[in-house]
């Protein structure tokens, strides 16, 4: 089953089960986590959260470089 959320996402890379998913389902992997780091600043609007929201945008990264992207 493909993943929905970034939890999901995660999940499946440290369980070392992405060699079940497809190219399309790496792709939707990949795609959550571009949204998800895209609808930060929503998250993090305020100036006081920019350590929360870098921090949050560092672990997107490496989940996204993870995915081979």
């Amino acid at each position: 089953m493909t993943p929905t959320n970034v939890a999901q996402v995660e999940h499946m890379l440290r369980t070392k089960s992405s060699w079940k998913l497809g190219a399309a389902g790496m792709a939707a992997c990949r795609r959550i986590v571009r949204e998800a780091i895209e609808s930060l600043p929503q998250q993090y609007a305020h100036p006081w959260q920019l350590s929360e929201f870098r921090r949050e945008q560092t672990r997107l990264e490496r989940l996204l470089s993870q995915l081979g992207d």
